[in-house]
């Protein structure tokens, strides 16, 4: 995906050391323990908007899931020239 305006998104791959960048730049990332259970909230970092969870049982190599609010998300084609 490519980065539009409005909520951000995700750019690269775990794999390519762009996770750090995207969290860096567009996300902030606060603890959840709401409803019994132990969870990182993902925010907008330009307007707070709650954007989905970060869960600790996915797949390797980082071992992150996220849980993402489709309204969240704007894909964009990859240009391919």
């Amino acid at each position: 995906m490519e980065e539009a305006a409005g909520p951000p998104t995700v750019q690269g791959t775990e794999e390519e050391g762009d996770r750090a960048s995207l969290h860096k730049d567009n996300i902030v990332e606060v603890p959840d323990r709401a409803l019994g259970m132990e969870r990182v909230e993902i925010l907008c970092k330009n307007c707070g908007s709650h954007l989905g969870h970060v869960f600790d049982d996915g797949p390797q190599p980082t071992g992150m899931r996220y849980c993402v609010n489709s309204l969240s998300l704007d894909f964009k084609k990859k240009d391919t020239k």
